[in-house]
């Protein structure tokens, strides 16, 4: 797992991916959409931020993301059977 930062959803899925393409596979299923831009977004902002850059998103922007994100991380946790 060694290099895994910036984890947009297809970081999330080649991660899958690497323990089983079944999980990989759904995975993409699930986050097609809102979940995708949620994580993508999520990264983009971040990384804005640690340049010094502006972001321009405030907490009403950046709260749906964080929610689509635990529901993403709650997916997972079902795929991988707990």
């Amino acid at each position: 797992m060694e290099g895994f930062y910036n984890p947009r959803e297809t970081k999330v899925r080649e991660l899958l991916r690497n323990f089983s393409t079944q999980w990989a596979d759904d995975f993409e299923k699930f986050a097609k959409g809102e979940i995708k831009d949620a994580l993508d977004s999520l990264v983009e902002n971040k990384n804005k931020i640690a340049h010094s850059e502006p972001s321009g998103v405030g907490v009403a922007t950046v709260r749906p993301w964080v929610q689509a994100a635990v529901k993403a991380c709650d997916y997972i946790d079902t795929l991988m059977g707990n």
